[in-house]
C-alpha cells in the first residue's frame, strides 16, 4: 500500500515537471545577438547638491547609430530612491529614446549618493549602466 502511494507521487511530481517544461515560456536576453550599435551621450549625471526635500529628474538620452534596430529588454534601478519611465521595444535607426530617471533621496541617506540605471539590451555588451550622483544635504 505504502509502495503504490510513492509511485503515484512519482508520477505526479514527474507529470508536473514535464508539463512546466513543456508550457514554460523562455525570457528573451538580448545580449546573446548583439548586433545594435548605440551611442549614449551622458552616462554619468551628476546633479550637484541638493536637499533631502528635493528631486531630480533626468533624462538619458539613447541614440540608434546602427542598422538594426534596438532593442530595450529592461530598465533596473539598483534602489527604490530611483524612479524610470521608458518606453519598452524597438528604437529603429537614425531614432533615439529616453530614459527618464527620478532620484528621490532620503533624510537617512545624508551625503554623497549614487543611482545605478542598468539597462539591458541588444547593444553595448547587453548591458549598460547609467548613473545619478550628487551630494545630499540636509535642510539649512
Amino acid at each position: 500500500m505504502k509502495r503504490k502511494y510513492i509511485i503515484i507521487g512519482l508520477l505526479l511530481i514527474t507529470s508536473i515537471f514535464i508539463i512546466a517544461l513543456i508550457t514554460h515560456r523562455r525570457e528573451k536576453f538580448y545580449y546573446i545577438d548583439l548586433k545594435g550599435k548605440a551611442e549614449i551621450p551622458v552616462k554619468e549625471y551628476d546633479f550637484g547638491q541638493i536637499t533631502y526635500l528635493d528631486t531630480v529628474d533626468y533624462a538619458f538620452v539613447i541614440k540608434n547609430i546602427g542598422q538594426e534596430p534596438l532593442l530595450i529588454n529592461k530598465v533596473l534601478p539598483n534602489c527604490n530612491c530611483t524612479v524610470i519611465e521608458y518606453k519598452k521595444g524597438k528604437v529603429l535607426p537614425h531614432q533615439q529614446t529616453e530614459i527618464k530617471a527620478r532620484f528621490i533621496p532620503k533624510k537617512t541617506l545624508l551625503g554623497k549618493n549614487s543611482a545605478s540605471i542598468l539597462v539591458e539590451g541588444n547593444f553595448n555588451n547587453g548591458v549598460t549602466e547609467l548613473k545619478l550622483k550628487g551630494l545630499v544635504t540636509d535642510v539649512k
